[in-house]
């Protein structure tokens, strides 16, 4: 809601991105982002972010990893694995 472009455009991340640059963040790997739709996935691979599919929404498993994902969950509970490395990878 705060920019001009929508998702799947991958400019829709420059404001957060430049946000994180001021707290220190300006490496791209520390960043994940988490969606539920292809359009989500889409405008963070184009963004260069590392990107989760949940399940839980409009996109099952199949589409997601068609797409080109490469972490896919069906729950968020499965997320603190994969942050804290004892998850997917």
């Amino acid at each position: 809601d705060q920019t001009m472009v929508h998702k799947p455009d991958p400019l829709v991340f420059d404001p957060t991105l430049r946000r994180l640059e001021g707290y220190g963040i300006t490496d791209k790997k520390f960043v994940l982002y988490v969606g539920d739709a292809l359009n989500d996935f889409y405008a963070a691979r184009d963004a260069e972010l590392d990107f989760v599919g949940v399940t839980t929404g409009f996109v099952d498993a199949a589409s997601f990893k068609k797409a080109g994902a490469k972490h896919i969950f069906s729950s968020l509970a499965e997320l603190p694995a994969l942050v804290f490395g004892k998850g997917k990878a």
